[in-house]
């Protein structure tokens, strides 16, 4: 799973904590617009939960598969 994330003018880089099913998976650092992998595991049905640290940063898009 990825998602695209970018950062609104002058905010500085932000960290970002992924996790699936419950339990702390990774780590982003969120510095630019761009194309962040989130998570790669089997098909099926999980929960992701994407925790963004400070204000101004924007979300666009989630893709799924490979």
């Amino acid at each position: 799973m990825n998602l695209v994330l970018g950062l609104e003018p002058g905010t500085p880089a932000r960290t970002a904590d992924v996790e699936v099913d419950g339990r702390a998976f990774k780590s982003i650092t969120v510095d630019r617009h761009d194309l962040f992998n989130l998570w790669s595991g089997p098909y099926g049905e999980h929960e992701v939960v994407v925790r963004v640290y400070g204000h101004g940063v924007a979300a666009y898009a989630f893709t799924f598969g490979q």
